[in-house]
């Protein structure tokens, strides 16, 4: 038994009377044999959500597993360093303490090259990719999902390789569509059990290491100043630190990262801007704006965009839960906790928060001119130590692709109800989205087969 919480003690005078207060968090009962699982796989953001209107701050969801709710200490857990970690890797292999502390020191090495403004070129190349693709698109209804995931592979795999990297979106969808049937499915079969679906993906991941090492390689014998990519300073700055395959892998991680969650983002961003069209025109006239000043600076400052990204990112952040795994014991919330005691984190119910969002349920893009939010509030990206290396690249791929599509495009969708689907990433189930020139502004839309035109 932890130690008990410190509140919960009188002070009469000179005497202190300890009151034992509670040993663990307030939750629901749940069945019994699986408990909240049960509830919790049939609506996760529902169980969520009600979880925290009926039980407060931190809720109790099982044994090992409390949800916190209250922005300090989710701050405080995402800020600790070594208190609470993230146990698994990419591949869900359960990670040591010295492969953790590791994966912190490759941390340092990726994230100064994905920071802006070192990512000048952003637009640029989202552009490359993405006019293609759209162009290709015609007037027809089509899922962004896929679309936008092509997109943005295709852009990061070229920011980090240049055109060496054409071969890896593919390999890295292959190697993520296997993952994610394993990833956030409880019933999955440990990683240390061998199946053939274990297999595939062990299969899949030494193949993609083979080649981003031959890749990663090439920039290690180049000579300086040969090749000016991500890639080459991550492996500059690597060194003789780590082992080529762990900058592989570690290159590898940010790549699938890469891959849906961004697609996911930049869907739910197709959805919002074509529910509201004025948005679409803001940013566009922005952008003609940003082009007709001389001065290179001001293209990296879409004021307009980036405040309708983050509008989005709050709404439905694809990185819906976080989990942290507690190394030692701790205290928590004013609760003790043993180590191996997981924590989840719900940055879809803290950005929900109308104590700190108003009308949290409303598209509001101008809330971002003064932010509303302190630590433990806004977390698209994580927190902490612990917070995406990416999120710089990733916000300026998602406003390249606002930029680039209302510049051209006036986009639609249909009226159908869009679900989110937070299996894995936070999905758009049902979003078909059409694109029509920008200088079109009348009320014929793309034929759909039993689907009304959206009012």
């Amino acid at each position: 038994m932890g130690r008990l919480p410190t509140r919960g003690v009188w002070s009469l005078g000179a005497q202190r009377l300890a009151l034992p207060g509670p040993l663990r968090p307030p939750g629901p009962r749940g069945s019994w044999g699986s408990g909240n699982l049960a509830a919790y796989e049939a609506d996760r953001l529902k169980f969520l959500i009600q979880a925290k209107d009926q039980f407060g701050p931190a809720v109790r969801f099982g044994p090992r597993t409390t949800i916190l709710f209250a922005p300090a200490a989710v701050a405080s857990v995402l800020r600790a360093t070594e208190d609470f970690v993230i146990s698994e890797n990419f591949l869900q292999r359960r990670l040591s303490v010295a492969e953790q502390a590791e994966g912190r020191s490759l941390r340092a090495v990726l994230s100064p090259g994905l920071r802006l403004p070192a990512l000048g070129q952003v637009p640029a190349v989202v552009d490359r990719h993405l006019v293609p693709a759209v162009d290709r698109l015609g007037p027809a209804w089509f899922d962004p999902l896929p679309v936008m995931e092509s997109v943005i592979s295709g852009a990061v795999a070229e920011l980090y390789f240049g055109a060496d990297g054409a071969s890896l979106p593919a390999m890295l969808a292959e190697l993520l569509d296997e993952l994610s049937r394993v990833i956030g499915n409880p019933f999955a079969l440990p990683e240390r059990w061998s199946s053939p679906l274990r297999r595939r993906i062990e299969a899949r991941h030494e193949l993609l290491r083979a080649e981003v090492e031959r890749l990663l390689a090439a920039r290690l014998d180049a000579p300086r100043g040969a090749i000016d990519d991500v890639a080459t300073g991550v492996i500059s700055r690597a060194g003789s630190r780590h082992s080529l395959s762990r900058v592989a892998d570690m290159v590898i991680g940010s790549l699938l990262a890469s891959q849906r969650v961004p697609a996911a983002a930049a869907s739910w961003l197709l959805m919002t801007l074509a529910d509201h069209p004025r948005v679409q025109d803001q940013i566009a006239a922005e952008m003609w704006s940003l082009q007709s000043v001389q001065c290179p600076a001001s293209r990296t400052d879409p004021v307009v965009a980036r405040r309708a990204v983050l509008e989005v990112l709050r709404l439905y952040p694809p990185t819906w839960l976080l989990v942290r795994t507690a190394s030692r014991p701790v205290e928590v919330a004013g609760y003790s906790f043993a180590a191996g005691h997981h924590f989840m984190i719900s940055p879809y119910v803290q950005h929900r928060d109308a104590d700190v969002f108003v009308d949290p349920a409303m598209f509001r893009p101008e809330r971002w001119i003064q932010p509303p939010h302190g630590p433990g509030q806004y977390l698209p990206f994580g927190g902490g130590v612990h917070v995406c290396p990416g999120r710089h690249l990733a916000t300026g791929i998602l406003i390249a692709i606002a930029q680039g599509l209302t510049t051209r495009y006036r986009i639609i969708r249909t009226p159908a109800q869009v679900i989110p689907n937070p299996r894995t990433t936070l999905l758009p189930d049902g979003l078909r989205t059409a694109l029509r020139p920008a200088g079109d502004r009348s009320d014929q839309l793309p034929a759909l087969a039993g689907v009304s035109s959206p009012r």
